[in-house]
């Protein structure tokens, strides 16, 4: 039997002096390793494309990315001008969401793919958590080394009854990493909250009456993926629900 393939829809980076369709390798690893084989769709903000490609796959991961999600896209202004947008991702990723859940195909999104989820679905965003008043600092360390940069931040709480509480056979609290600024204000109503930080911001959710799987969290899971028991928990649900997809075609 074959693997599951997982589409991974690209960022848009401008490199030297064009832009180029690139997905970041750990989150290529983490699917190649937990979930299936993986394609990378480009992001050409056509969906009509991507439904040319989609029975090909069985699965749609989003993964997180430097850039942040439009504001007009879920009626905000712009509050920093040096905000790094990515306007062809959000084209591509927006639609997708809406079409994939249609269709009922695993979905699972990660830190910018857990926001565009909820914007897709109607919620908002806080641009910029920090300077919320009651909240904490979400933002990542001021470092490059990478285990500085994914080590434990704080802990989340885990809504009794959850999936991801199920997932991990019953547990509370689990704690993560934290590598954001923007999060999430006004939850879609299509969203159910599985997990909070201390301050109350939601670190994941579900679609309530989605089909199979779909499912995002705010922190980075794809990070050791082997290592952290929420990483297993949730790529292990998730390669399971792509399973069950691909034996149905």
């Amino acid at each position: 039997m074959r693997r599951p393939v997982i589409g991974i829809p690209c960022d848009v980076k401008f490199v030297g002096r064009a832009d180029f369709h690139a997905a970041g390798e750990k989150y290529i690893a983490a699917v190649q390793g937990a979930v299936g084989d993986v394609v990378l769709l480009p992001a050409w903000g056509d969906l009509e494309i991507l439904k040319r490609l989609l029975p090909q796959l069985d699965g749609i991961f989003l993964t997180g990315s430097l850039s942040n999600v439009q504001p007009h896209l879920y009626g905000s202004d712009l509050d920093d001008a040096n905000t790094l947008l990515d306007a062809k991702r959000d084209q591509t990723t927006l639609p997708l969401i809406e079409h994939v859940l249609d269709i009922g195909m695993p979905l699972f999104g990660v830190c910018r793919g857990f926001q565009e989820m909820n914007v897709a679905l109607g919620g908002t965003l806080y641009q910029k958590v920090q300077e919320v008043a009651g909240f904490m600092d979400h933002r990542e360390p001021d470092s490059l080394d990478h285990e500085v940069l994914y080590a434990d931040a704080h802990d989340v709480q885990l809504v009794p009854g959850s999936h991801l509480q199920q997932w991990m056979n019953g547990i509370h609290v689990t704690t993560v990493n934290s590598l954001h600024q923007q999060g999430i204000q006004d939850l879609s109503p299509r969203l159910t909250a599985e997990a909070h930080a201390p301050d109350g911001l939601i670190e994941a959710f579900r679609v309530t009456d989605a089909k199979t799987f779909a499912y995002a969290v705010q922190w980075h899971p794809e990070w050791k993926y082997t290592e952290k028991a929420a990483s297993v928990a949730l790529f292990k649900a998730f390669a399971e629900a792509c399973e069950q997809y691909a034996s149905t075609k």
